[in-house]
């Protein structure tokens, strides 16, 4: 990913707080091999990027299922979101769906169903119920954290 100056960079998260990137997250220096997670504010080409991701129109499936039963009665958890597609950004609905996309075209059968296996077990990472956590020095969780507060369908004003 190219950056700030023509440099790259290995970007590890965007924090959004009500809808709006506030901070992006990073690995700082891979030629110097300092790992360390480092944070800063979006640049105005970051936000004007985000924005144009956002209003894209998806065109692959995805899945847009309510948080309703058949009978109409809400989902006893419901928060904020209507649907299931409500709970990812624009822009990790689109590559979740270019990802489900490729998985669905390989020719093997045993293959996609273990894709789709690991898939499923790795996309609520990718969703906004990951709340932002602060990279702190001698902490357990970190942007990769797959750690969830509530069992429930929750809204995070601050996610990652």
């Amino acid at each position: 990913m190219k950056y700030r100056g023509g440099l790259s960079f290995p970007f590890t998260c965007s924090i959004w707080e009500n809808n709006t990137m506030v901070e992006v997250r990073y690995q700082s220096c891979p030629k110097c091999g300092d790992k360390r997670e480092k944070e800063t504010s979006p640049t105005k080409e970051d936000l004007e990027l985000i924005s144009d991701l956002e209003n894209k129109k998806i065109k692959e499936w995805y899945p847009k299922n309510p948080f309703y039963y058949p009978d109409g009665t809400p989902f006893m958890k419901k928060e904020k979101y209507e649907s299931l597609d409500e709970l990812f950004t624009r822009r990790n609905l689109q590559a979740l769906a270019w990802l489900m996309e490729a998985i669905e075209k390989d020719v093997s059968k045993d293959l996609r169903d273990f894709l789709k296996i690991a898939f499923t077990s790795m996309v609520h990472l990718c969703s906004k119920m990951v709340p932002a956590i602060s990279p702190t020095p001698g902490s357990h969780q970190t942007s990769f954290s797959s750690t969830w507060t509530q069992h429930s369908y929750w809204y995070a004003d601050r996610f990652m």
